[in-house]
């Protein structure tokens, strides 16, 4: 795209942000639009445009919640796509903004939302900590930083996940009008504990191979996969992700076998496309993990796309055994 082309396309965006921003009710223009942004990763106009929401005084409630919770993830994914110069602030606004919601709407039927968006934040964070210690010269003090952000993100979602269970049985005994019903909220318990379990993963990793804080905190995670999966109906699109979650835990647990097992009782046929392919990617990982080869190429023989669709950690996957052939040979 020349230079023209591109002012050309920020005006329109720009003029497009404008319009809808005076019009009052949210609908699907608007959610179109903050996913076409995301997606370009234009979090500035997004970021924009939902300021220029909450500025609206004819906004219901619910409407000043679910903004807010757009606003808080806007910020969060920003933060962790820009450079550490820039990264500080832009967390600080996520979770500065999702605070001075709870502060001033304590009764707003959104605020759960906006709190487990908080608690998201602080996750992401500290997998990229994570993960910038895995290649840091000097990676301790990010991996002591992570584990730390990491603790902070299960305090979160722990106290997230207590309120709920009491909640949850208020509101099947007296249903609220304008309130999360008790069926949304079980379904937010179930992501609430979901997420945990990959704040433990994260926890684990943390942490030297084979140590013993590292079996610990991979063990939490896959009692926690376990349970959470007993709550979820079997054709929840959660259910999918938590058994991908638990194939993940046991490999890096070193429990191959266990691994194998869960992959083969999955009717993987049956999942969407995007998860067929992240079981795939995480099935050549497992034999990678158990030095076969031959078994991780024949995974990768089933090829790298699924009805049109592609994986970024399906084709790592295949990077991965291509470097692991290259040291073997």
């Amino acid at each position: 795209m020349n230079r023209q082309s591109l002012r050309s396309t920020w005006f329109i965006v720009l003029c497009l942000a404008g319009k809808l921003c005076h019009n009052v009710a949210a609908d699907d223009s608007d959610r179109r639009l903050l996913d076409g942004l995301r997606e370009r990763r234009l979090y500035l106009l997004a970021e924009h445009f939902c300021e220029g929401r909450l500025r609206e005084s004819q906004l219901s409630a619910e409407e000043v919640g679910e903004v807010t919770v757009e606003l808080v993830r806007l910020y969060a994914e920003h933060a962790v796509q820009s450079p550490p110069d820039a990264r500080a602030e832009l967390a600080r606004k996520a979770r500065d903004t999702a605070a001075g919601f709870v502060r001033q709407h304590q009764d707003n039927p959104r605020v759960l939302l906006v709190r487990m968006q908080d608690a998201l934040t602080v996750l992401a964070l500290a997998e990229l900590a994570r993960q910038e210690g895995e290649v840091a010269i000097e990676p301790e003090t990010t991996f002591a930083a992570a584990r730390q952000t990491t603790r902070e993100a299960t305090r979160l979602l722990e106290q997230l996940d207590k309120e709920l269970i009491e909640l949850i049985s208020q509101r099947s005994r007296k249903p609220a009008a304008s309130a999360l019903s008790a069926d949304e909220l079980t379904a937010l318990q179930n992501n609430v504990r979901y997420q945990l379990a990959r704040a433990h993963r994260n926890q684990a990793l943390c942490h030297a191979p084979g140590s013993d804080d590292r079996i610990a905190a991979l063990s939490q995670s896959v009692d926690q996969l376990e349970r959470t999966l007993k709550q979820v109906a079997p054709d929840d699109p959660l259910a999918w992700r938590i058994r991908i979650d638990q194939i993940t835990a046991l490999r890096l647990a070193e429990k191959f076998d266990a691994a194998q097992a869960a992959l083969d009782a999955m009717d993987v046929v049956q999942a969407p496309p995007a998860l067929q392919l992240a079981a795939r990617a995480e099935a050549v990982r497992r034999q990678l993990a158990a030095g076969k080869l031959d078994a991780a190429q024949r995974v990768l023989a089933a090829g790298r796309e699924i009805a049109g669709q592609v994986s970024p950690e399906l084709d790592f996957a295949f990077l991965e055994t291509y470097v692991a052939l290259w040291q073997a040979a």
